[in-house]
């Protein structure tokens, strides 16, 4: 019996060491053939993108003053918040270790495949995770995360999926579900002592709290932490983060508090004994107690275990004497300040918070309006990446353009000579006052921006639809203030501009419905020959343009392709014959039976025979008809219009083409004789007839078109009721750049 026992035993013990040595082989192959390359790819992107040196931190932080920055405004508008931003990895730092992330990927799909029994599936989900969260994959490294919490809810890299999926989930504005998951993450965090998560957990609460507007809220995570925590040094570290938050949101009473409990209720360690000095004597600078910050920066100078940090202790000395000489005198610059930040660019160099004082410096000549100054130290500011970096840059941005855009609109600074100037000649003006007035407004310039809006606006071609664009900035510009004009301004630009991005805008806040624009496309076509008059030739195709592309069913389609072709045929110099043919061609295809097709048939074949070089038959050309109706209409006083395509049109005084098409042209030409003439019933009547004749002109031969130019036969007048006294100066033609509707070709 003893003996059949023993074999049964020692079978299990075999299998068991078996077992436990093929487990052991498959760690050891997962690691070293797949796992250990994946975890030093992932090291080596990080490397690249100083994750590893924010996280091993040896330098004293660089806290900022948010007040003073001109850009602390939340732009809610962005894809992703300001806060995390700095967890984005740019497509300049992606672009070297694409090849590493992808290889991370490939890796760690061998390991979930072939590898499921090992040890290391969950780091391989969180080294995926980590990948895809590099390459801005948001939605896949939730899901990686997802999958490794499902798995191991208390493993080992559970805390550090929890902070990776909360990072997911607010770079993609989902606030509510990041938020729980931030409090899931502090939760794990806790329950594993991973202090370091929970560290970064809190700020991020405290990030997005201030995003939100909800400072109390900022502070509540780590006033909670302190009171749950046992640990003093744990203490201290969330105390000098309490006290760093005060200090950035310029509350420097509360935040000079906060900075002297953590060295008398807690125990930091050297970096941050060191960080609760040097700000709390900032804080006492800022306050007026410059004895007592003197004192405790003196103190720090001399003490050898903060000695590695002493380009710190001398930036925040520079600072007690920039606000002991700004208490005198806002104004004053003394020699003396200047040779001590001589020393300081020489003798510290690489100091980050000396760029912070180079920046504050700045500000304190910009709000003295010396903008010159102001700009020499916001460029030295940003002559590395720090804290303040993207603030100097912006700022001495600005202020360079401003200075450019000032020195182009010298002559019309004065605000008792702006007048409203020529249409057109002044837009290049307008636009560069309107930067201004943008740049103004970026810098919290009120006035100034309000005066450059109304300069843009007076400088402007009415005509151009930027015209609504500097107005509907202006009305904004003045809404807080004077809210019955912003509406003013508003109902004028949704009246003058009801097509413009701006009217559009105007009419869905003054809250006009869309029976507010009658007719929108006759609306685009009184606008494009409104800006043809104004010569705004690429503006008024545009609009044309516009009609035939948008609205081809309109009435207004063919009249607007047709006014096209004409610009480009008539009105640009060196005729552009090509656009010409090519909004005639549309014409003709998409419209064939219409009047305006009609119209310009022999001008079509006259252009694509000039294009093409070919000679011009007798068919097409007007010349002769031209020369033979000039001398007869010139001996009765009138000087008729023959339009021939190879000449340019030649107009006067007198009539009104604006109302005018191949439809009404009869018409028109009845009223001005009755003008003229008074009741002459003959000549009209005979102009009635010429309608029916009208589709037939252009098929009838030479001859036949010099025997209708012959007044007499023309309209059968005598000479007595047509003669040279009957007609004068004042009846002669209206000049008008363009037809509305047809040119008078072949009439």
């Amino acid at each position: 019996m003893n003996k059949n026992r023993i074999i049964p035993v020692s079978l299990v013990l075999v299998l068991l060491l078996i077992m436990t040595g093929c487990h052991s082989w498959t760690n050891f192959t997962t690691y070293f053939n797949t796992y250990y390359n994946a975890e030093k790819l992932i090291e080596e992107s990080e490397d690249e993108f100083q994750y590893l040196a924010a996280k091993k931190r040896t330098r004293p932080r660089v806290l900022v003053n948010k007040t003073r920055q001109i850009d602390t405004k939340e732009d809610f508008s962005r894809k992703i918040p300001s806060f995390m931003v700095e967890f984005i990895i740019t497509k300049d730092q992606f672009q070297p270790v694409k090849v590493k992330l992808d290889s991370v990927l490939i890796k760690g799909s061998k390991i979930l495949t072939l590898k499921r029994e090992s040890d290391y599936i969950e780091k391989t989900l969180y080294l995926m995770a980590q990948s895809y969260f590099y390459r801005s994959e948001w939605l896949p490294a939730q899901v990686k995360c997802g999958e490794l919490i499902d798995i191991y809810p208390d493993g080992e890299k559970s805390p550090d999926a929890h902070l990776l999926f909360s990072k997911a989930l607010l770079i993609q504005k989902k606030f509510h579900y990041g938020r729980l998951m931030l409090s899931r993450t502090i939760d794990i965090a806790w329950q594993l002592e991973r202090y370091d998560i929970l560290s970064e957990a809190f700020r991020l609460q405290a990030a997005l709290a201030i995003y939100e507007n909800d400072e109390k809220s900022a502070l509540r995570p780590y006033l909670q932490a302190i009171t749950q925590s046992g640990s003093s040094k744990l203490k201290a570290r969330w105390q000098l983060d309490m006290a760093s938050i005060l200090y950035e949101l310029g509350n420097f009473k509360d935040a000079e508090i906060a900075f002297y409990d953590v060295n008398e209720k807690y125990s930091p360690d050297y970096l941050g004994m060191f960080e609760s000095f040097l700000y709390r004597a900032d804080c006492l600078s800022r306050l007026g107690r410059f004895e007592e910050a003197e004192l405790l920066l003196e103190e720090i100078y001399e003490d050898g275990k903060f000695e590695e940090w002493q380009d710190y202790t001398f930036t925040m000395k520079m600072n007690l004497m920039r606000y002991r000489l700004l208490e005198k005198d806002p104004a004053v610059l003394t020699s003396t300040l200047l040779a001590v930040e001589e020393v300081s660019d020489s003798a510290h160099t690489g100091n980050k918070l000396a760029l912070v004082y180079l920046f504050e410096r700045g500000m304190d000549y910009y709000e003295q309006n010396d903008y010159k100054s102001a700009q020499g130290y916001f460029s030295k500011a940003r002559k590395t990446r720090s804290a303040i970096y993207k603030s100097a840059t912006k700022m001495y941005r600005n202020l360079a353009e401003l200075s450019n855009k000032r020195r182009s609109l010298h002559r019309y600074m004065n605000p008792d000579s702006i007048s409203i100037r020529t249409s057109g000649v002044n837009h290049g003006l307008a636009k560069n006052a309107y930067k201004m007035a943008r740049i103004h407004s970026e810098l919290n310039n009120l006035d100034s921006a309000e005066f450059y809006y109304k300069l843009a606006i007076d400088l402007a071609d009415r005509q151009n639809p930027q015209m609504a664009k500097f107005m509907y900035a202006y009305s904004r510009q003045i809404r807080e203030d004077e809210p019955m004009a912003s509406d003013s301004v508003l109902e004028k630009i949704a009246e003058a501009y009801p097509n413009t991005e701006a009217g559009i805008e105007s009419r869905r806040l003054l809250g006009f419905t869309d029976a507010f624009i009658v007719d929108t496309v006759a609306e685009l076509y009184k606008s494009g020959i409104e800006l043809k008059k104004f010569n705004d030739f690429s503006y008024a195709v545009r609009q044309f343009d516009d009609i035939a592309s948008n609205y081809p069913k309109n009435q207004y389609a063919p009249r607007a392709l047709y006014a096209a072709g004409w610009i480009f045929e008539k009105e640009l110099s060196m005729r552009n014959i090509d656009s010409a043919i090519h909004y005639y061609s549309r014409l003709t295809s998409k419209y064939p039976s219409s009047e305006y097709a009609a119209d310009i048939l022999m001008s079509l074949a006259y252009l694509k025979k000039q294009r093409f070089g070919e000679e011009v038959p007798d068919s097409l050309r007007f010349d002769k008809l031209a020369k033979s109706m000039k001398p007869i209409i010139k001996k009765r006083g009138v000087e008729r219009i023959i339009v021939n395509p190879g000449i340019n049109v030649k107009e006067k005084d007198g009539f009104d083409f604006d109302k005018l098409s191949p439809g009404n042209l009869f018409e028109a030409s009845k009223n001005f004789f009755k003008e003229q003439f008074g009741q002459v019933t003959k000549p009209l009547d005979e102009i009635d007839s010429l309608k029916v004749k009208y589709d037939s002109l252009k098929n009838m031969d030479l001859d036949d078109l010099k025997e209708l130019a012959d007044p007499k036969k023309f309209f059968k007048l005598d000479s007595a009721s047509l003669n040279s006294s009957t007609l004068t100066k004042d009846s002669t033609f209206k000049k008008n750049p363009m037809p509305t509707d047809s040119s008078q070709k072949g009439k």
